[in-house]
């Protein structure tokens, strides 16, 4: 396959993996018995995300007298 690549890795200091990413230039050359697993960004709504964002009650997430559990089934409800 000659593709046109371009692939890293995403550093960043709040988590503790390095998640991984690639793009190719054309899909239409691969193999019909390739997976593929991507996310389509063409109608990413940045202000959406932002005032999803903002609605959550960050401060009941954030209450370090539960426990990390609770915190999460918290932040996953949300």
């Amino acid at each position: 396959m000659e593709h046109f690549i371009i692939s890293g890795s995403l550093i960043y200091d709040l988590t503790d993996h390095l998640p991984n990413f690639i793009i190719l230039n054309n899909f239409s050359n691969l193999s019909p018995g390739i997976k593929l697993y991507k996310r389509d960004y063409s109608k990413f709504s940045e202000s959406i995300l932002v005032d999803e964002i903002s609605s959550v009650d960050w401060q009941v997430l954030s209450n370090m007298s539960q426990t990390h559990q609770k915190c999460l089934s918290l932040f996953i409800e949300y």
